[in-house]
């Protein structure tokens, strides 16, 4: 099965490079340059990366990362000049899972995209097996449908059934 890429890009040269990128690699690529349809694609595919360029979007990323989170469980990966420490903190608390400065390597950017998405699959497997992430703690979830279904099944567990 192709891994799965949403590239949230503006500027058509760079959304183009990214695009041949990640479909020389073998992924699904869909492409936005704008809120409304990046929420359209995150209902109607499977993305498992998000790879935005905050630079573009201005005070709008910043927003655009809030309600990415709020609808998909996707890995984000930011493009960006910026390289303020603040500026990429504040970038990270909003839930962003990684962060590239531009100019980039593509070999870097190939390999942090492998990364999040195997990491994705990877904690999604020992919560859902477990009932408890990676370190055995309840509470720490790559989605609110895992943490559900894994309460649920602790729950039928502590009741005695199979």
């Amino acid at each position: 099965m192709k891994k799965s890429v949403l590239l949230i890009e503006r500027d058509q040269d760079l959304q183009e490079f990214l695009c041949k990128l990640f479909q020389f690699d073998g992924w699904w690529v869909a492409t936005a340059c704008d809120k409304l349809n990046v929420l359209q694609v995150l209902k109607t595919s499977a993305i498992e990366l998000v790879v935005t360029d905050m630079n573009s979007l201005g005070e709008e990323g910043m927003d655009l990362v809030r309600s990415i989170r709020e609808q998909s469980d996707a890995s984000i990966l930011v493009l960006s000049a910026q390289r303020d420490k603040s500026n990429i903190n504040a970038v990270m608390e909003q839930g962003v899972n990684a962060y590239l400065t531009i100019p980039f390597d593509p070999s870097q950017l190939r390999a942090r995209s492998y990364t999040l998405v195997r990491q994705r699959y990877q904690v999604g497997r020992s919560s859902v097996r477990s009932g408890r992430d990676a370190n055995n703690n309840v509470g720490t979830w790559t989605s609110p449908i895992l943490k559900n279904l894994a309460l649920r099944i602790r729950a039928l567990m502590s009741e005695g059934r199979p």
